[in-house]
């Protein structure tokens, strides 16, 4: 039986606008100048062979997630390079995306970042 796995991938953009005013005590109004939501669905035929659910954490066995991530994350970035050519965007690069600061290691507490374990 194929078991399936659903990755979003948020991306926003914010301009900061500059407030004409001499008070130097005021901050810089963020605008959302761009905003693109992708999802990404995979197909596995033993998903308990490469993962491993429990409490609310998912323990990754095969080191498949990093995998999982970087296709998602690519396929955000091509969309967001076709959907922003020829705008004032296209001349801005995209940083590159280390997947490994998504993995939280087992028993940190302290992490805020997702709950995935390797």
């Amino acid at each position: 039986m194929l078991q399936n796995i659903q990755l979003k991938t948020i991306v926003r953009y914010y301009h900061l606008l500059e407030q004409n005013s001499e008070d130097k005590e005021i901050k810089p109004i963020r605008k959302k100048a761009l905003e693109l939501e992708t999802s990404n669905l995979f197909e596995f035929d033993d998903l308990e062979k490469y993962l491993t659910f429990k409490d609310k954490a998912i323990e990754d066995n095969s080191g498949v997630i990093p995998i999982l991530l970087s296709v998602s994350i690519g396929a955000m970035r091509g969309i967001l390079v076709t959907k922003t050519a020829g705008t004032c965007l296209s001349n801005h690069p995209l940083p590159i995306i280390n997947t490994e600061i998504f993995m939280k290691p087992s028993g940190d507490e302290n992490n805020d970042i997702s709950p995935l374990s390797t």
